[in-house]
């Protein structure tokens, strides 16, 4: 009973460490998003405060906006 590994578990070994660097990277990417829940009935200015974060936090409206 060998130590050595086959290509086939050299190649499975070789993806699941892609796999873990992209959870490892998604993963830093998503502590830094915030998720916010706005309640409130309609004309209540929901709306109006996404406006103003997009504003304020990311520079602006895209062209399609």
């Amino acid at each position: 009973m060998g130590q050595s590994a086959s290509k086939e578990s050299r190649s499975e070994r070789a993806r699941s460490e892609a796999i873990d660097k992209q959870i490892q990277s998604d993963s830093k990417r998503y502590k830094k998003e915030c998720k916010i829940l706005l309640l409130g009935s309609g004309e209540s200015g929901k709306s109006t405060i996404v406006k103003q974060m997009k504003i304020i936090h990311q520079g602006g409206f895209e062209e399609r906006e």
